[in-house]
């Protein structure tokens, strides 16, 4: 009885695995024949190395605060530790660099859920409360 469980938990979540990456496959399909790519290579050769660099090295700091805030909200759940929170925090970001609104946060949502299954609404609200603490530090930069 426990082997067929274990069957049919695994099955599901190769389904979900494939669904999600058959998703964004096709979103990245779509969104490339969209790009541009005359106006890139024209940017991309305009590019001055060293303010690249030094932009991102800048970075860095940014992923791992982001990740700590994130980490804060999440750290009672003992099946995530902060390099998990850091690694899905990076591929979210690298997802909402290619997909539109804000399509990381739901990579984030998942990735948290299939380590703490029992928490998927706290995870999302937790997700909810960092978006709104990073709106809110923008907002008040600029105020």
């Amino acid at each position: 009885m426990l082997s067929l469980n274990f069957k049919q938990k695994f099955s599901n979540q190769l389904l979900a695995r494939l669904f999600i990456l058959t998703l964004v496959a096709g979103l990245l399909i779509y969104y490339a024949q969209k790009i541009d790519l005359e106006t890139l290579k024209a940017r991309w050769e305009s590019l001055q190395f060293f303010p690249l660099l030094l932009a991102s090295l800048l970075l860095i700091p940014l992923w791992f605060s982001r990740s700590s805030a994130l980490w804060i909200l999440l750290w009672h759940l003992p099946a995530i530790g902060f390099w998990r929170v850091f690694r899905a925090n990076m591929i979210g970001t690298a997802i909402d660099q290619v997909l539109p609104a804000r399509s990381g946060y739901v990579f984030r949502w998942l990735s948290f859920s299939v380590r703490a299954p029992h928490a998927k609404a706290y995870i999302a609200s937790s997700l909810v409360a960092s978006v709104v603490v990073e709106g809110s530090v923008l907002v008040a930069l600029f105020l």
